[in-house]
């Protein structure tokens, strides 16, 4: 038995054989109005068995596919068919590629109803805010750039507004120009934009659906017992503090902080892996879903939920590698503006690097139907962590991170050279100790969680 080489999913659709076109031809306008996907038929989209077709289903396939595609879909789509060899068996490849005249629909349903979207590995009809995305990308705006109707400018909250510009307030056409209000096409009014609410509204949900975050706190590691249940909202940068304000207590002893920085030794989750997770949901998230942004604690991890999958196609592998796609790009400029992101791209790339250097197990991150999931992963004293009797001596300097070489050991425990690296090798061992470094230069760093 030969099966393909991938699973269904948002950008693969199996199929054993066509009955008719119309179930095919509706994932190809949802591919289009995504990042793109391939449809294979030959396969049985469970057990991805390659059954092949027949010879003579290959050539009308080639032939009417592309002649159905032509004629049933608006605007004209970018697609490649081919044919592919699995052993003795053919299958046929119709490969979609990312349309750049959005909102693509079946011709003979019309907008909005001719609309398709793809969540997850299923092809959707788009609801009236995902198609009301796709026509803003269509005339070259974000959807976050779309007024919010009735939100006007004095309901923003102008010490935000100043603290934005570091000024007074700016002229309607600055805000104009940098999208924070828009014109709505059907009264002709200034309203404030998407992005003005959720960086600027003092109370966002209140106009806004999903600008919301819900915070859960549970007692174990399933969802059984909620310690406390609570509703943010807020404008971004103030929810991003109002979070870090209930993770503090939660996740660590000792805190310091900088502006929206928390900066702490003995964080069970590192502070840098917790912000920009939080932050990737708040900016990069779909705010034609209504669902809030969800939080969720538990003794063993952090989970943060954003509603919309990557806006680009992201290979889960590959993160940390700088690729970025902006699904927001006003409400990222300003949030780089406040001070509360980097350079592009990075925010994955520090949530790994700094778990990796924490000595946090490997964060996991899930894209899902039509949602992206980051777990933090804490880290907790084992047995073995706790320092042998005989060693005790060194446990002040475990608390102050000093990293040991042979003669400080042999110094603090009063012990030979010899025997202070024989200390050191049973501390390696028992995982509380890792070397860096050769020869004279090497040095024993204290291991987070192992009992810090």
């Amino acid at each position: 038995m030969v099966k393909y080489p991938e699973s269904e999913g948002r950008q693969l659709e199996l199929k054993r054989e066509l009955r008719g076109f119309d179930n095919m031809l509706r994932t190809v306008v949802a591919f289009l109005n995504d990042i793109g996907g391939l449809i294979v038929i030959g396969v049985t989209d469970e057990s991805r068995q390659v059954i092949g077709v027949s010879e003579s289903e290959v050539e009308t396939y080639l032939e009417r596919i592309p002649q159905a595609v032509a004629d049933s879909i608006e605007p004209n789509a970018p697609i490649a068919i081919r044919t592919r060899t699995f052993g003795e068996s053919t299958v046929i490849e119709l490969e979609v590629y990312p349309g750049s005249r959005k909102p693509y629909f079946i011709r003979s349903e019309g907008i909005p109803r001719g609309v398709y979207v793809r969540i997850g590995s299923h092809t959707k009809r788009a609801n009236n805010e995902q198609t009301q995305e796709l026509v803003q990308s269509a005339r070259g705006a974000s959807f976050d750039s779309h007024p919010v109707p009735k939100v006007e400018i004095g309901d923003i909250d102008t010490y935000l507004l100043n603290q934005l510009y570091r000024q007074s307030v700016p002229d309607i056409s600055t805000l104009r120009a940098e999208k924070l209000i828009s014109l709505d096409p059907v009264t002709q009014q200034d309203f404030v934009s998407i992005a003005g609410v959720v960086l600027l509204h003092p109370d966002p949900h209140l106009v806004l659906p999903a600008a919301e975050i819900l915070f859960t706190h549970f007692k174990g590691t399933t969802t059984t017992d909620i310690v406390q249940t609570i509703d943010i909202s807020a404008p971004l940068s103030t929810a991003v503090y109002r979070v870090l304000d209930l993770l503090e207590p939660l996740l660590t002893e000792k805190t310091e902080r900088s502006g929206p920085l928390l900066l702490a030794s003995g964080f069970s989750i590192p502070p840098l892996a917790i912000r920009e997770a939080l932050l990737n949901a708040l900016i990069h998230r779909r705010y034609s879903a209504t669902a809030p942004v969800k939080i969720a604690l538990f003794s063993d991890r952090l989970e943060i939920f954003s509603p919309g999958n990557f806006p680009g196609p992201i290979d889960l592998k590959e993160l940390g590698n700088g690729v970025s796609y902006y699904r927001n790009p006003t409400i990222a400029n300003f949030a780089r503006r406040l001070g509360l992101v980097e350079r592009r791209g990075l925010g994955f790339s520090n949530i790994l690097r700094s778990c990796r250097e924490n000595n946090n197990p490997t964060p996991e991150i899930i894209e899902g139907g039509d949602f992206v999931k980051v777990t933090l992963y804490r880290y907790h004293e084992t047995a073995s962590s706790k320092l042998p009797a005989d060693l005790k001596d060194l446990e002040p300097l475990r608390q102050r991170g000093t990293a040991l070489t042979t003669a400080l050991v042999s110094e603090t425990l009063q012990v030979s050279a010899g025997t202070a690296r024989s200390r050191i090798k049973s501390l390696i061992a028992l995982g509380i100790l890792v070397e860096e470094g050769k020869g004279r230069a090497a040095r024993y760093r204290w291991v987070r969680g192992a009992g810090n």
